[in-house]
């Protein structure tokens, strides 16, 4: 949402600047126009970056998170697996360092 009010900014200032009359005050005003740009751009910007960062975290989170359950939920199974022990529906706590140790009794 961000963004397209910072890219709303942008489009105005170019409109405003080059429409009609303006177009010839634009050009002798190249610098102010060029200092609203460069302020609509860092807008943009800025925007764009707190996006960008907002969605590596929800990622990045979602990953670790998805990461934990499958372990959780997968190790008494492979576990099972390895020692040729029948699976139980029993899911160890997440604190337990070693599953396969506490299956295998």
């Amino acid at each position: 949402m961000k963004s397209r009010r910072s890219i709303a900014v942008i489009n105005a200032s170019l409109e405003s600047s080059i429409s009609g009359i303006r177009v010839t005050k634009a050009f002798t005003n190249a610098e102010k126009e060029r200092e609203k740009f460069e302020d609509g751009n860092g807008q943009f910007i800025e925007a764009r970056r707190e996006a960008y960062n907002a969605m590596g975290q929800f990622h990045s989170t979602t990953a670790f998170v998805t990461d934990i359950l499958m372990w959780w939920f997968l190790s008494p199974a492979a576990c099972s697996f390895i020692t040729a022990t029948s699976y139980s529906a029993t899911i160890p706590p997440l604190s337990c360092p070693s599953v396969c140790s506490s299956r295998r009794s």
